[in-house]
């Protein structure tokens, strides 16, 4: 089993505080723009299909914007909208914005990373910067997960919550999740304690052990159904 404990501390030694800190920021300054968008923009009509738009879009802004820590544009497959891809230290990082109540689905870029950290070849060609090159390490993908209020909520301005997600290779589940304000404080709690982090080869092999242990488990119950 892999910890929250772990999980955390490894990211902690990926990403300086200073990003979660700036992204935390930067967010909510993006539900704001989009709702005075949109209170400016429609009169007669339903405003949440153009501010759900508009939300991801600026929150993809926001990323691209944050030059000091060189974020990557890319095109979703099929095309129609941008994401942003960020690799800081041995983490990759995107963000997904959740309308209300909604589940995290298994978009094709996130698949795309998903099979990156799954790849068992010796040699394969990097996407980022079209290089060919040995993979001895696969890097781990973390999600910034912004829950969008419910349409109705009067108050539009403010993401409900942003969540840091560590998703299954398999893309099944996740193996931590957690507010921005756990995260944050857990950089405060441990900042004169922190031991060595796990490193990215035992964390990696951890986490996939407890998928297998897990898939196991639910075939064993499909069996006996």
């Amino acid at each position: 089993m892999v910890t929250k404990e772990e999980i955390q501390g490894f990211i902690r030694a990926q990403v300086d505080r200073e990003f979660f800190d700036e992204l935390e920021v930067l967010i909510p300054q993006t539900f704001q723009k989009a709702a005075k968008e949109v209170e400016d923009l429609l009169i007669h009509t339903p405003p949440e299909d153009l501010r759900g738009h508009l939300r991801h879009s600026l929150v993809q802004d926001a990323l691209a914007g944050m030059k000091r820590w060189n974020p990557i544009v890319k095109s979703t497959d099929p095309k129609g909208h941008n994401y942003v891809l960020l690799e800081l230290g041995k983490l990759r990082i995107t963000a997904v914005v959740l309308p209300w109540q909604k589940e995290i689905r298994a978009a094709k870029h996130r698949n795309e990373l998903k099979t990156l950290n799954e790849s068992l070849a010796s040699i394969q060609m990097d996407w980022i910067d079209g290089l060919a090159h040995t993979v001895t390490e696969q890097l781990i993908h973390a999600l910034v997960v912004v829950h969008a209020p419910p349409p109705r909520s009067a108050d539009q301005s403010e993401p409900v919550a942003i969540m840091m997600a560590v998703p299954y290779f398999n893309g099944k589940g996740f193996h931590m999740d957690c507010t921005f304000e756990e995260l944050l404080q857990s950089y405060s709690d441990n900042q004169a304690t922190d031991q060595k982090p796990i490193e990215l080869v035992k964390l990696r092999d951890k986490m996939r052990r407890a998928e297998d242990v897990e898939d196991q488990i639910d075939d064993e119950k499909n069996s006996k159904r």
